[in-house]
């Protein structure tokens, strides 16, 4: 399982990107989150992982795998980027 979470977490700080989900069978994934900051520039990163059952979206895909069969765990971390910042209005 450690090897899991180290991939999801090498996949998010290499890529930059906001999530990473690896899908390790159907009824178990691995996901890490980066800490949004709002306001201010932060040196160190802080992840949030979690290791359990998919949410909606994710069953979304691992039915969409299934249909399409490829076996599991999945190779390719599934990687999501943060929506761009909107403007404020005044």
């Amino acid at each position: 399982m450690s090897r899991h979470i180290a991939t999801v977490i090498r996949h998010l700080e290499d890529s930059g990107a906001h999530k990473a989900v690896k899908f390790v069978n159907p009824n178990l994934v691995v996901s890490a989150c980066r800490k949004r900051i709002y306001g201010g520039v932060k040196d160190t990163s802080e992840y949030v992982v979690k290791v359990g059952r998919p949410n909606y979206g994710e069953r979304q895909f691992i039915a969409s795998c299934i249909k399409a069969g490829i076996s599991f765990p999945v190779r390719k971390v599934r990687i999501k980027f943060a929506a761009p910042k909107t403007r404020k209005r005044k």
